[in-house]
């Protein structure tokens, strides 16, 4: 199992992807997703993204974001960027996540 967020996840996919036909031995991916019920998120994006390229893929829907809400004073954020900082407010992250941009689907 492994475990990415957003681009990280796309390149990650795209590598096991390349591997998975070149690869002397045979194995199986499956992208499992967070739904963390975020508003304005565009749920149907990576699904979508999966299905085009052909990756068996599972949703866990888990309201995360309630609980942050709840939890984190308003105006506050905790930083959960790759290089796990932990600062309220971490340059490597925009204060409102935009839209994700996955890459066509173009199985190579």
């Amino acid at each position: 199992m492994v475990c990415f967020r957003a681009q990280g996840f796309v390149r990650v996919l795209d590598v096991l992807l390349s591997l998975k036909r070149s690869a002397p031995i045979d194995f199986e991916l499956i992208a499992v997703n967070l739904d963390q019920k975020q508003p304005d998120f565009p749920a149907e994006v990576l699904p979508n993204y999966l299905r085009a390229l052909g990756v068996p893929f599972h949703v866990i829907e888990q309201d995360t974001y309630s609980v942050v809400k709840r939890v984190i004073p308003e105006g506050k954020t905790m930083c959960a960027c790759a290089r796990g900082c932990g600062a309220e407010r971490c340059t490597a992250m925009p204060a409102k996540t935009a839209s994700p941009r996955l890459p066509s689907a173009s199985p190579g």
